[in-house]
């Protein structure tokens, strides 16, 4: 019922939401009145199906007692321990409910935690330590109360106290709930009701419990002992607690105003995408006419420009042809210069070499004019041809070396001769002539055009140079 409590809250919050717009703020009904009719309704609900509740105790034999039909029961009681934690939640479902702290050594709570499993047979608490921090939780919870409501609305009672000395313990709590003491009350404490039946030889000490959480939880609970319970209510610690009450269904008023918020968005976003999807829908039409206009173009500049081509694929084919009957024409030409060239260098060939035959005919001659004019110079010079020619000696006398002494038909001819080498002085390199006369290499020389040329023949005195 706790939680129920919360649950509570939170639909109330929501209810009145919108003020006058909504049903609960529009009837006028408060809170307080909204959790006590609630709870209300539960406390009537439980008190007529008590006998349902009796009738099985008596059936499993949990408290063997008998009830009294002439005074029906008009209180129940409810031991939740989670309830430590929703006091405030269930005063408002309950105003006029009424609460006992039951504090006990935290080392026993513990053992009897950890061997719950004996009795309920699922597991209360994971470990030690979780066990710890269990009482640490639900008792700092019920001190929180204790501090808000003060004694009127919650007792404090130790637990050893019921095992010491258990009527004067249920003398106090029937004083504190307005109940008179009957000596019966003290039965159902001849029975442990839920006790964990944990065993002798049962040890507790898990190392990887923290120690501090251990420490933490033995201090608090000296300081219960040592501490009385306070004598007055505080305003502030309750105003706390009521903040605290809030918080879960003003976080989940919040967080409804928020996913409201987001709704909102939502639907913004979507009126949006939806003017999107539009303006793209629009856009996707006038692009795809435009894409269809591109493409039409495209085709038939494709089509143009695949005549285009075909059509100077025919002029370079109609080119090519030309170019090779052109080309066939040139090169006939070319083969037929060639063939001329060829005969004319041929006739060059038979010219060089006949020249050059003269010039080694002319060379021979040279020479022969040159012994000649040696020889006639060492006839004229020889005593037996002055002996056998004394007339000419002293007619070359007389004319004091005017008149040569030699044979005079021979003399004419070293004369002639003389002079003629006088006006050829290339005589002297006739040799470098025949070189120079030599038919170039015709593969290594680029053919050219002939030139029409005349070989003029060596310049030679007809009376001393035969052809």
């Amino acid at each position: 019922m706790g939680e129920f409590a919360v649950n509570i809250a939170s639909s109330y919050q929501i209810g009145t939401a919108r003020d006058n717009r909504t049903i609960l703020s529009a009837m006028d009904i408060s809170r307080d009145e909204f959790f006590a009719n609630f709870g209300q309704t539960i406390n009537d609900l439980i008190l007529a199906h008590r006998k349902a509740l009796e009738r099985k105790r008596d059936l499993e034999g949990t408290l063997k007692r008998k009830h009294s039909t002439s005074e029906p029961k008009a209180r129940w009681v409810d031991g939740t321990p989670e309830y430590s934690l929703h006091i405030h939640g269930l005063r408002k479902l309950f105003p006029g409910a009424l609460f006992i702290h039951i504090v006990r050594d935290v080392e026993s709570v513990v053992r009897s935690m950890l061997n719950f499993h004996r009795v309920a047979g699922t597991q209360l608490v994971a470990n030690e330590e979780e066990a710890y921090k269990y009482w640490l939780r639900l008792v700092n919870a019920c001190l929180k109360a204790e501090q808000a409501y003060g004694p009127r609305v919650i007792y404090r009672l130790q637990y050893s106290a019921l095992i010491d000395n258990p009527e004067a313990a249920i003398r106090s709590l029937l004083d504190f709930v307005g109940e008179p003491y009957s000596a019966k009350c003290l039965e159902p404490l001849a029975q442990r009701i839920n006790s964990s039946n944990v065993p002798v030889d049962f040890k507790s000490e898990d190392p990887a419990t923290d120690p501090k959480i251990v420490e933490a939880a033995r201090r608090l609970y000296a300081e219960i002992q040592q501490t009385p319970q306070p004598a007055e209510g505080s305003p502030a610690v309750a105003d706390q607690l009521e903040a605290a009450f809030q918080e879960p269904y003003l976080r989940a008023a919040r967080l409804q105003q928020e996913l409201s918020d987001q709704i909102a968005k939502v639907k913004h976003y979507a009126a949006e995408i939806e003017q999107y999807k539009l303006q793209l829908a629009r856009q996707e039409q006038h692009y795809t006419a435009e894409i269809g206009e591109y493409e039409l173009q495209l085709a038939r500049q494709e089509r143009h420009y695949t005549a285009e081509i075909e059509q100077y694929k025919l002029q370079i084919a109609r080119q090519q042809r030309d170019y090779t009957a052109e080309i066939e024409v040139y090169q006939s030409q070319i083969a037929r210069q060639e063939q001329h060239y060829t005969a004319e260098i041929e006739v060059y060939k038979s010219q060089i070499a006949r020249l050059q035959r003269q010039l080694r005919d002319t060379r021979k001659l040279s020479r022969l004019l040159d012994n000649v004019e040696k020889a006639a110079k060492q006839l004229s010079n020889s005593r037996r041809w002055k002996l056998a020619n004394v007339g000419a000696v002293i007619k070359a006398k007389l004319s004091r070396g005017k008149v040569p002494t030699g044979y005079d038909p021979l003399d004419k001819i070293v004369t002639a001769y003389s002079h003629w080498r006088v006006s050829h002085p290339e005589v002297a390199n006739i040799d470098d002539e025949i070189k120079s006369a030599q038919f170039p290499d015709v593969s290594r020389v680029a053919p050219t055009e002939p030139e029409n040329e005349t070989i003029d023949p060596p310049n030679c005195d007809t009376a001393t140079c035969a052809d």
